[in-house]
Protein backbone atom coordinates (compact mmCIF):
# COMPACT_ATOMS: atom_id res chain seq x y z
CA UNK A 1 0.00 0.00 0.00
CA UNK A 2 1.19 3.51 -0.78
CA UNK A 3 2.11 5.83 2.05
CA UNK A 4 -1.04 7.97 1.90
CA UNK A 5 -0.07 9.68 5.14
CA UNK A 6 2.06 12.17 3.24
CA UNK A 7 -0.95 13.56 1.37
CA UNK A 8 -3.84 14.49 3.61
CA UNK A 9 -2.78 17.35 5.89
CA UNK A 10 -4.24 20.77 6.70
CA UNK A 11 -7.74 22.20 6.71
CA UNK A 12 -9.44 24.03 3.85
CA UNK A 13 -12.66 25.96 3.80
CA UNK A 14 -14.67 25.62 0.64
CA UNK A 15 -18.20 25.61 -0.72
CA UNK A 16 -20.45 22.86 -1.98
CA UNK A 17 -22.49 23.68 -5.07
CA UNK A 18 -26.27 23.30 -5.34
CA UNK A 19 -25.88 19.81 -6.87
CA UNK A 20 -23.79 18.58 -3.90
CA UNK A 21 -20.39 18.70 -5.60
CA UNK A 22 -17.27 19.45 -3.60
CA UNK A 23 -13.92 20.42 -5.14
CA UNK A 24 -10.97 18.39 -3.86
CA UNK A 25 -8.29 20.76 -2.48
CA UNK A 26 -5.38 21.22 -4.89
CA UNK A 27 -2.88 19.74 -2.44
CA UNK A 28 -4.94 16.48 -2.28
CA UNK A 29 -5.51 16.09 -6.02
CA UNK A 30 -2.34 14.16 -6.89
CA UNK A 31 -3.12 11.54 -4.23
CA UNK A 32 -6.68 11.23 -5.54
CA UNK A 33 -5.44 10.97 -9.14
CA UNK A 34 -3.12 8.13 -8.10
CA UNK A 35 -6.16 6.12 -6.99
CA UNK A 36 -7.89 6.63 -10.35
CA UNK A 37 -9.90 9.55 -9.05
CA UNK A 38 -11.91 7.36 -6.69
CA UNK A 39 -12.69 7.87 -3.03
CA UNK A 40 -14.91 5.89 -0.70
CA UNK A 41 -17.00 8.29 1.39
CA UNK A 42 -18.83 7.25 4.55
CA UNK A 43 -20.39 8.84 7.62
CA UNK A 44 -19.08 9.07 11.18
CA UNK A 45 -19.23 11.62 14.00
CA UNK A 46 -21.59 13.97 12.12
CA UNK A 47 -19.04 14.35 9.33
CA UNK A 48 -17.95 12.43 6.24
CA UNK A 49 -14.72 10.51 5.80
CA UNK A 50 -13.17 10.15 2.33
CA UNK A 51 -10.74 7.27 1.88
CA UNK A 52 -8.53 6.17 -1.01
CA UNK A 53 -9.62 2.64 -2.09
CA UNK A 54 -6.47 0.95 -0.75
CA UNK A 55 -6.97 2.51 2.68
CA UNK A 56 -10.67 1.57 2.59
CA UNK A 57 -9.84 -2.06 1.76
CA UNK A 58 -7.68 -2.22 4.89
CA UNK A 59 -10.49 -0.72 6.98
CA UNK A 60 -13.01 -3.21 5.60
CA UNK A 61 -10.71 -6.09 6.51
CA UNK A 62 -10.33 -4.80 10.07
CA UNK A 63 -14.08 -4.21 10.45
CA UNK A 64 -14.81 -7.67 9.04
CA UNK A 65 -12.53 -9.19 11.69
CA UNK A 66 -14.42 -7.52 14.55
CA UNK A 67 -16.68 -9.55 16.78
CA UNK A 68 -20.26 -8.85 15.69
CA UNK A 69 -22.10 -10.50 18.56
CA UNK A 70 -23.14 -7.23 20.18
CA UNK A 71 -26.00 -5.11 18.90
CA UNK A 72 -23.78 -2.01 19.12
CA UNK A 73 -21.09 -3.50 16.86
CA UNK A 74 -23.66 -4.71 14.35
CA UNK A 75 -25.18 -1.23 14.33
CA UNK A 76 -21.74 0.36 13.83
CA UNK A 77 -20.99 -1.94 10.88
CA UNK A 78 -24.42 -1.34 9.37
CA UNK A 79 -24.00 2.43 9.56
CA UNK A 80 -20.29 2.80 8.74
CA UNK A 81 -20.04 0.22 5.96
CA UNK A 82 -23.65 0.47 4.82
CA UNK A 83 -23.44 4.20 4.16
CA UNK A 84 -20.18 4.01 2.21
CA UNK A 85 -20.35 5.11 -1.41
CA UNK A 86 -17.76 5.24 -4.18
CA UNK A 87 -17.24 8.80 -5.42
CA UNK A 88 -15.39 9.38 -8.68
CA UNK A 89 -13.89 12.79 -9.38
CA UNK A 90 -15.05 14.69 -12.44
CA UNK A 91 -12.86 16.72 -14.81
CA UNK A 92 -12.85 19.65 -12.35
CA UNK A 93 -11.62 17.41 -9.49
CA UNK A 94 -14.99 17.47 -7.74
CA UNK A 95 -16.87 14.65 -6.06
CA UNK A 96 -20.63 14.39 -5.85
CA UNK A 97 -21.90 13.74 -2.32
CA UNK A 98 -25.17 11.82 -2.14
CA UNK A 99 -28.19 13.57 -0.59
CA UNK A 100 -28.29 11.04 2.27
CA UNK A 101 -24.66 11.72 3.23
CA UNK A 102 -25.17 15.48 2.87
CA UNK A 103 -28.14 15.25 5.23
CA UNK A 104 -26.23 13.11 7.73
CA UNK A 105 -23.33 15.58 7.91
CA UNK A 106 -25.55 18.68 7.78
CA UNK A 107 -23.72 19.93 4.70
CA UNK A 108 -25.04 23.14 3.27
CA UNK A 109 -22.94 25.53 1.23
CA UNK A 110 -20.00 26.25 3.56
CA UNK A 111 -17.78 23.24 4.31
CA UNK A 112 -14.44 22.36 5.90
CA UNK A 113 -12.15 19.72 4.41
CA UNK A 114 -9.82 18.38 7.09
CA UNK A 115 -6.73 16.25 6.38
CA UNK A 116 -6.44 13.15 8.57
CA UNK A 117 -3.21 11.59 7.26
CA UNK A 118 -4.57 8.51 5.42
CA UNK A 119 -7.91 10.16 4.54
CA UNK A 120 -9.75 13.44 4.88
CA UNK A 121 -12.99 14.55 6.47
CA UNK A 122 -15.75 16.74 5.06
CA UNK A 123 -17.57 18.83 7.67
CA UNK A 124 -20.29 21.39 7.68
CA UNK A 125 -18.31 24.55 8.44
CA UNK A 126 -20.62 25.38 11.36
CA UNK A 127 -20.20 21.91 12.91
CA UNK A 128 -16.45 22.04 12.34
CA UNK A 129 -16.15 25.34 14.17
CA UNK A 130 -18.21 24.03 17.12
CA UNK A 131 -16.09 20.85 17.19
CA UNK A 132 -12.91 22.95 17.11
CA UNK A 133 -14.10 24.96 20.11
CA UNK A 134 -14.84 21.72 21.99
CA UNK A 135 -11.41 20.35 21.05
CA UNK A 136 -9.74 23.38 22.62
CA UNK A 137 -11.50 22.55 25.88
CA UNK A 138 -10.72 18.81 25.62
CA UNK A 139 -6.97 19.22 25.14
CA UNK A 140 -6.43 19.70 28.85
CA UNK A 141 -8.28 16.60 30.09
CA UNK A 142 -5.95 14.22 31.95
CA UNK A 143 -6.86 11.21 29.79
CA UNK A 144 -6.25 13.02 26.52
CA UNK A 145 -3.05 14.63 27.83
CA UNK A 146 -1.74 11.16 28.74
CA UNK A 147 -2.55 9.81 25.28
CA UNK A 148 -0.87 12.75 23.58
CA UNK A 149 2.19 12.46 25.79
CA UNK A 150 2.60 8.83 24.64
CA UNK A 151 3.12 10.21 21.13
CA UNK A 152 6.29 11.99 22.34
CA UNK A 153 5.64 15.04 20.22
Amino acid sequence: MENWQTYFHETSFNTMDAKGRIAIPVRFREAVRRCNGQLIVTAMDQALNAYPPEVWANIEARVEALNTTTAEMRRFRRQFIGRAIVCKTDKQSRILISPSLRDYAGLQKEIAIVGQLSHFQIWSRDRYEVDSELAEQDVLTPELSAQISELRL
